[in-house]
């Protein structure tokens, strides 16, 4: 009898081994044995985009100070290349079709003392200094003005004056931004587009109408932001689906096209503040994206 009760405890201890052993092995569904519980992908791998670091299985860093050494840090900037290399592949940014263009020229114009007189503007993009000619042209819309005594005192300040002041300008008065460009040192090439209003030795003056080439150039600009901005606003939407705040919010289409006139501080104010909101959950991508938009100005 002692016998039989020792063989019956020790089989009953055998079945309780197998069941705990059975209890910690995985099954087929579980992660890591092609199951149909996998982790599920990064949503920026999903469209091409890699973290070089979790691409290294995490042995770039050494030494727990999170900074790559020797051959980890050559891996780690390959993966960066090509991740950059598919990005650029993706935007499809467009080529400068005047890259050895330095003036910007406009034009503008108004009605004073029975004269329509001409005002030309051109900035040079190395000095980023003005280049202002305030009577380029002058046409008398009444000719009894050049040949009446009564006004004969005011042909010298209605005749042609074609001398050109260099000057830096500090006030955009149009798009909401006349107090951001205060801020600033100076107004920029980004500041100006057909339709800007920017203050010039104290008249308030509407840039009206630019050169072929200003145009090309400026329209250039605002192809290549745009797909900028709208990348980031595709990246941001993975993460969050919080509303755009009322001083970014997109303007309303234009009914008729004007060359040159986006407004290029617009769409750099947007990839800005885009770009810092993504950093919030990627920084590498959101800096990737700043390199390259400097790289391609």
């Amino acid at each position: 009898a002692a016998g039989c009760f020792a063989t019956t405890g020790s089989d009953h201890g055998s079945r309780r081994l197998r069941t705990m052993a059975d209890e910690e092995l995985p099954t087929e569904g579980d992660a890591g044995l092609g199951g149909e519980h996998e982790a599920p992908l990064d949503p920026l791998e999903a469209d091409g985009f890699e973290d070089p670091c979790e691409s290294q299985g995490g042995g770039a860093f050494t030494a727990g100070d999170g900074q790559p050494h020797g051959g980890e840090a050559q891996q780690v900037g390959a993966a960066m290349v090509a991740s950059m290399a598919t990005l650029k592949k993706r935007l499809a940014l467009p080529e400068n079709p005047v890259p050895e263009l330095q003036f910007l020229t406009f034009h503008s114009w108004w009605t004073e003392m029975n004269t329509k007189r001409y005002l030309e503007v051109c900035f040079d993009m190395k000095t980023e200094l003005f280049q202002v000619v305030l009577d380029k042209d002058v046409q008398h819309l009444n000719s009894e003005q050049l040949y009446n005594p009564r006004t004969e005192s005011l042909r010298d300040v209605t005749s042609k004056d074609t001398k050109v002041l260099s000057m830096h300008l500090h006030e955009k008065l149009s798009g909401n931004q006349h107090a951001e460009s205060l801020r600033r040192k100076h107004l920029t090439h980004w500041d100006l587009h057909v339709g800007a209003k920017i203050n010039i030795l104290g008249r308030p003056t509407t840039l009206m109408q630019c050169s072929l080439t200003t145009g090309k150039w400026l329209d250039y600009q605002a192809t290549r932001l745009s797909r900028i901005k709208k990348e980031l606003e595709n990246q941001l939407r993975k993460y969050e689906v919080l509303p755009v705040l009322p001083a970014f919010a997109t303007k309303p289409a234009q009914k008729r096209a004007v060359l040159g006139g986006a407004d290029l501080r617009f769409l750099l104010n947007m990839i800005d503040g885009l770009k810092q909101r993504l950093a919030q959950y990627r920084p590498g991508v959101a800096a990737g994206i700043a390199d390259l938009m400097k790289e391609q100005a």
